[in-house]
């Protein structure tokens, strides 16, 4: 019951969002496997008619947890409903912190994708457990539910247990808006923690969630009768301005992944992705990065896999996703029937969050941060906007404090930088990085001529290989069939995705999260397909308002290939705001968490950016203990320590 919660004390409240397990940016951790619903979970709970209705209570009992599995973890689960014409609907999942619950700060995690299910975060990431086996969960020591609150939502919808009749999102205003929409309901559901700073963030795609999300409350925030918090933005890894992103040649050279002949193939498509970019041709543009890195809709492999070998691109010390078994296990876990039944599974995101905060009306007041990684770099911008520009004249306003984006992407036009990056990180040779940087022109061209969709074929040729049933460029150079760590050419993560794709399916599970018998959407392409204009469009517009408004956290992890640092901070570079000219010539100071220096941070007016030494793409997966303190940080506005807590021999 939510009486029990207001005895409790938490420093803020995480909305989580996360990309598609298959999806065109990146290519996530392995594929989850739907799994056949045996028996009756119960119907799913769909929770707007009682907040609309006023019935606060009722909504917060019903959507109360109740299951043996979960560790005696309190939280709430269900649905809201954000458009009524579609049947839309997105999925949440609510753990209220376990201290200072009262004062918490609010965050809201996106994960990206576009299209991947919260729930790998939550069990695979920074939730309060992660799955052990199929039949088996486990606590997590360095939880960001240990000192925030945090709710994950299916975004957008499609995503996970979300679904809709046909309402898929094409664009990150409608995106921000739905975030909006969830983000007003949150506390109209949790009244109390109106009040408490807000802050957004996310990884990955989320580059273009937060500053789509943060952007919404800023425009609307003035007008709205239920105004958000907002305090500030955080994006990891994150995706945000392709454009100036475009640079895996350059990088995957430098780390040694490609020769020079590799790095020029890079880089001739990374031009012509540019290219394409820059003439509006963002379907263009995809068609070209899907092919250097991802290989994924065309059913070849990439440049990058064929190059380097790697299956993976987010972390480069693993060939293959060191995540795949665990998102596979965590699957088969929460589409179990128990599961289903525990978490009531039976314009989106903002619709949510607007019956989120009307089922928890006590934490209406709380301060609220949207937070999310990699496609999500998308998602966290989104949300925050449209709770900026909702706000002034919304009924229920959402206090938002802040964003934060972890490895986002979120300016194709200037990220689109993979040649250089992976020619200095020595994945691919002089040649490589040519042919990177002849596609990444080709693509930021297309993108600057509003070419999106062909932005994004070149970008899944170069990286991905998805849409043209081809191995990209990135893979055919390196090997790798991971881009999210250059350490590994295979993702260590999918065996934990595997187990998570496993817990969260089956029929007990399903039946305590009250998803009743909706499918666990992990292979469906519909929300990818219907975002392929999308990848290739830039949020760095809606960053650069949003920090004029509140503070910004954009970290990257050190080993990420797919949002890799240089590409970042690229975007950054050509970021326009009040303090840009300061951002620029800002010092760099290094950061300690203990005696442990973590990385590297620097800090102008609003914005923070963060490198996390010795991580991928999944920051909180690979440095649980220091992306807490990043986090803790961040939302407390305290400063980064710049000497270890013990003098160093």
């Amino acid at each position: 019951m939510m009486g029990d919660i207001t005895l409790w004390t938490c420093f803020c409240l995480i909305l989580v969002l996360f990309e598609s397990v298959n999806c065109a940016f990146p290519k996530f951790h392995g594929k989850i496997p739907t799994v056949p619903v045996t028996e009756d979970p119960g119907p799913p709970l769909f929770l707007t008619p009682l907040i609309e209705q006023g019935q606060i209570k009722e909504a917060q009992a019903a959507a109360n947890v109740s299951f043996n599995g979960f560790k005696e973890v309190i939280s709430y689960s269900g649905y809201f409903t954000v458009d009524k014409t579609y049947n839309s609907n997105l999925f949440f999942w609510f753990f209220p912190a376990s201290t200072d619950y009262a004062n918490a700060p609010v965050v809201l995690w996106l994960q990206g994708g576009p299209g991947s299910s919260s729930l790998i975060g939550l069990f695979a990431e920074n939730g309060p457990f992660f799955v052990k086996t199929e039949e088996e969960l486990e606590l997590r020591k360095y939880s960001w539910t240990n000192q925030h609150s945090v709710l994950y939502i299916d975004s957008p919808v499609g995503t996970g247990y979300s679904f809709t009749n046909g309402g898929y999102c094409r664009n990150e205003t409608k995106v921000g808006e739905d975030l909006y929409n969830a983000v007003q309901q949150f506390f109209m559901m949790f009244p109390e923690l109106q009040k408490n700073e807000f802050y957004i963030s996310g990884e990955s795609y989320a580059g273009k969630y937060v500053p789509a999300l943060g952007y919404t409350i800023m425009k609307n925030n003035p007008e709205a009768k239920l105004k958000i918090n907002l305090q500030g933005l955080a994006i990891g890894n994150g995706w945000s301005d392709p454009e100036h992103q475009f640079l895996y040649g350059e990088y995957l050279y430098q780390i040694g992944l490609i020769d020079i002949n590799t790095r020029k193939v890079f880089q001739d498509l990374e031009q012509e992705a540019v290219k394409c970019i820059q003439n509006k041709q963002f379907g263009k543009a995809f068609d070209i990065v899907e092919a250097l890195l991802y290989g994924d809709l065309n059913n070849h492999s990439s440049v990058f896999k064929n190059a380097t070998g790697f299956d993976n691109y987010f972390n480069y010390l693993y060939d293959q996703d060191p995540l795949n078994e665990e998102i596979a296990l965590l699957g088969t876990y929460v589409q179990r029937v128990d599961v289903r039944a525990a978490i009531h599974v039976g314009e989106d995101l903002y619709n949510a969050m607007l019956q989120f905060f009307t089922l928890f009306p006590d934490l209406q007041k709380n301060e609220f941060y949207i937070s999310g990684e990699s496609y999500a770099g998308k998602y966290v911008p989104a949300l925050g906007y449209t709770i900026m520009k909702n706000n002034p004249a919304a009924k229920l306003k959402i206090n938002l404090q802040g964003l934060t984006i972890g490895n986002g992407l979120s300016d194709p036009e200037h990220q689109f930088m993979y040649g250089e990056y992976l020619y200095q990180i020595g994945l691919i040779d002089f040649n490589t990085r040519k042919v990177f940087q002849d596609l990444e022109q080709e693509g930021v061209k297309f993108i600057q001529n509003k070419q999106f969709d062909k932005a994004f074929d070149i970008f899944d040729k170069l990286l991905n290989g998805d849409f043209n049933n081809h191995s990209s460029v990135f893979k055919n150079a390196t090997g790798f069939d991971n881009y999210f760590n250059y350490l590994y050419d295979r993702d260590p993560l999918d065996q934990e995705v595997a187990l998570t794709g496993a817990y969260v399916q089956r029929d007990d599970v399903r039946a305590a999260l009250h998803v009743g018998n909706n499918t666990f959407h992990t292979e469906d392409q519909s929300v990818e397909i219907n975002l392929k204009s999308d990848v290739m469009q830039s949020v760095a517009p809606w960053i650069s308002e949003l920090l004029s408004n509140y503070r910004v956290l954009i970290y990257n992890g050190q080993l990420d290939i797919i949002v890799a640092y240089p590409l970042t901070e690229n975007y950054l570079q050509n970021l326009k705001f009040s303090g840009s000219d300061q951002y620029k010539n800002a010092k760099r100071s290094p950061w300690y968490v203990g005696d442990d220096l973590a990385g590297y941070v620097k800090k102008c007016g609003n914005l923070t950016e963060v490198l996390v030494r010795n991580a991928g793409h999944m920051v909180p997966a690979d440095q649980p203990q220091w992306s807490v303190d990043l986090l803790t940080r961040f939302t407390r506005n305290k400063p980064f320590h710049s000497k270890p807590t013990k003098l160093r021999h």
